[in-house]
This record gives C-alpha cells, structure tokens and sequence, in this order.
C-alpha cells in the first residue's frame, strides 16, 4: 500500500485535522468539506470538487466547517489555522526547503491544534517527507515493539531511536 500524499501542504493540514484521534475511515469527511467549501466543476456530465482554499476555509464560520462532521473544536482548528496561512504566517509551502525536521516540527507546533504526531503527518504526506516517523501513534509502535521488543511495548522516544537506523527508509 502506498502512503497517500497531496499536492499541497495546505491539503495535508487540513487532511490531517479530521484524521486526528479518530480512524481513517471516519476521516472521509474531508470530502464533506470539500463539496461544501472547495470550487466545482462539472466535466461530461460529472461533478468533481477541489479541496477548500485557505481563504474559503479561513472565511467560514466555524459552525459551518462544524456542520460537515467534525467536532466544533477541530472546526476551531481548521478556521484558525486557515486565517494564519492566508496571512502568510506560516508559509506552509516555503517549509518544504527546511533541512531539519525540527525546524518545521516547530512552525507547524505554533499553529493551536497541531503537536508532533500532526506536523510529521503533515511532514509525511504534504512534504513527501519519508523519513517522518509519527513515533507517537500508537499503533505504529506496536508494531515496531512487535518486531524490535517481542511486543514489549514502548515509549515514543525508544520507537525514534530504532527507527535511526532505517535512514530515509
């Protein structure tokens, strides 16, 4: 299975706010929120929807973004996060040059809603970043546990440290 990305790093952000703390399969919504916020068009009879612009997202109420789905907290997130990019603070493409992950760890960790599991997902799919570990998953490392610690489980840091050794793997 190939790990999905986006064309922009914006797509990712806000991809990443609906999968937060819920299951994939639950984080379709994003189509929700593209049918309501993103442009239309109609090609041979059938109707395709873009992702939402930052500007269209930064421009609805959070109770709107609130009625695709998501919680109204995350519908906060999103609204907010999108007002700051369409500010030009954080230039969410210019962080795709950042040599160090921390450096884009810590942008994107000043935005209210994102901490370190949703900066290396934001790293992994919008920055094709392959290196990203989102060491704080769970479920990642069980099954790093699963093949370095017979199952042991462990802790988020011991989980970056085997993964060391995989480079950009």
């Amino acid at each position: 299975m190939n790990q999905p990305t986006y064309p922009t790093v914006y797509e990712s952000l806000l991809n990443s706010f609906v999968e937060q703390q819920i299951s994939v399969k639950v984080a379709h919504k994003i189509e929700k929120l593209a049918r309501k916020f993103g442009q239309k068009l109609i090609l041979d009879g059938n109707t395709y929807y873009a992702y939402p612009a930052p500007k269209d997202m930064a421009s609805s109420s959070s109770e709107d973004i609130h009625g695709c789905g998501l919680s109204l907290r995350k519908a906060e997130y999103i609204q907010q996060a999108s007002q700051l990019i369409v500010d030009g603070k954080p230039d969410l493409e210019h962080m795709k040059i950042h040599k160090r992950p921390e450096q884009i760890i810590s942008e994107l960790d000043d935005i209210k809603g994102i901490g370190v599991w949703t900066a290396e997902l934001i790293m992994l799919e919008g920055m094709q970043r392959l290196g990203a570990l989102l060491a704080d998953d769970f479920g990642i490392r069980q099954v790093i546990s699963r093949y370095y610690r017979d199952g042991t489980p462990i802790k988020s840091a011991e989980a970056r440290e085997i993964a060391k050794v995989w480079g950009k793997f």
